[in-house]
């Protein structure tokens, strides 16, 4: 395949897609591998046409290397923007990658998820549950984490620094691209998510990327049906004490969906005390609708 190959790339001739299903059944993983990248060509060719062939890519998401695991997911990307409807049969595999022990594998299945969570909620709803047990497992430390102490040279200590700096900054990112997938379930079908509990459990999340969502979908629940959220209200009351300004701002307009009325006192004194104009105006709007002024 790799002549082949060489000869697709110089002539601008497209991998044959026959080929490529052939190499992915391969028991050597470096021939997966190769018939992976085939289909990143015929990707880049033809999307229209790899789409017709992205099913036997997609299985190799749960393959036994992670590197054709997190290739075949890195390909489909492109195949989930333009033809989202070929992959929502996969959905449990994509899901799968999120909670991976490494994690340039949850990266590719956040990638992988984001399109086709944002063009296809309705599909996504079932696996809501599944999405907040991976956000509440795997809530992502401050970056203040400690260096081992049995690193000792200066050099090397701010190295591992960095490094764990990358790995907090991407498992944040996967964590930020669930959240925001669970909002597009919710905005789109809010009755579809049943774990209110889960929902409220990330509000304490020390991540704003994340709590900022969660209030956000907890919004979108309440504006269907006010009484599923009204569990949460205390929760949700914190909130406007938050450091972070948008999450502060999205608990104000999330206690107008839930029609707090016993949240207005507290709107009252965001609207005075609150440091920035934008949360002081909106928590003012928000307690005068609530009180029926």
């Amino acid at each position: 395949m790799d002549g082949e190959s060489d000869r697709s790339e110089r002539g601008h001739v497209p991998p044959d897609p026959a080929e490529i299903t052939a190499a992915l059944a391969a028991e050597d993983p470096t021939r997966r591998r190769e018939a992976i990248d085939a289909f990143g060509r015929l990707v880049r060719s033809d999307v229209d046409s790899a789409a017709e062939h992205a099913g036997a890519v997609a299985r190799q998401l749960d393959d036994e290397s992670r590197v054709v695991a997190r290739g075949a997911a890195e390909v489909l990307v492109p195949v989930a923007d333009e033809h989202p409807d070929t992959l929502l049969g996969e959905l449990d595999r994509v899901v799968a990658l999120l909670a991976a022990d490494t994690v340039d594998l949850s990266v590719a299945g956040a990638r992988l998820l984001s399109p086709l969570g944002v063009d296809r909620p309705q599909a996504v709803a079932r696996h809501t549950d599944r999405l907040l047990e991976i956000l509440i497992d795997d809530a992502v430390p401050k970056p203040e984490a400690a260096v081992p102490e049995s690193v000792d040279r200066v050099g090397t200590r701010q190295m591992v620094r960095s490094v764990q700096q990358e790995s907090l900054k991407r498992r944040r990112y996967v964590r930020q691209t669930i959240a925001n997938v669970i909002v597009a379930v919710a905005e789109s079908d809010p009755t579809s998510i049943d774990d209110v509990e889960g929902l409220e459990a990330l509000l304490d999340d020390p991540d704003p990327g994340v709590v900022g969502p969660a209030l956000d979908a907890l919004g979108n629940i309440a504006q269907a049906d006010a009484d599923r959220t009204r569990q949460t209200l205390d929760s949700v009351l914190a909130c406007v004490e938050h450091e972070n300004t948008q999450v502060r701002a999205r608990a104000v307009r999330t206690l107008g969906y839930m029609g707090a009325e016993s949240a207005v006192q507290t709107l009252e004194r965001v609207a005075v005390e609150d440091d920035e104009e934008a949360v002081r105006e909106l928590a003012a709007e928000t307690a005068t609708f609530l009180s029926g002024e």
